[in-house]
């Protein structure tokens, strides 16, 4: 499979997380979190890696996801939305496979 292949894929299924989580949010009565996402351009995963595990040296990371929004709704990224959109994107990704 060829890498713009990997990265098509990988961009339409963090889209389908995207809106998956604003919907599960808004079921879940997160309205200011849910509204967030639906301002939010873009979605990507990337690989934070963290250390070695030390009797293998095998690399151990972490999913991080970064969410790209306009400087002027970064007033509406608060902690308490961030740890709601956290939550339910966790859940999402594990329904698509992402995880």
């Amino acid at each position: 499979m060829s890498e713009e292949t990997v990265d098509r894929l990988l961009a339409e299924r963090a889209e389908r997380d995207l809106g998956q989580t604003a919907q599960l949010l808004h079921k879940r009565g997160h309205d200011h979190a849910a509204a967030l996402l639906l301002d939010v351009e873009a979605i990507t995963y990337e690989k934070d890696y963290v250390g070695f595990e030390s009797d293998t040296w095998t690399p151990t990371y972490r999913i991080v996801a970064v969410l790209d929004v306009e400087t002027f709704l970064l007033y509406r990224v608060t902690e308490e939305r961030i740890t709601e959109i956290v939550d339910v994107l966790d859940t999402a990704r594990i329904t698509t496979g992402t995880a």
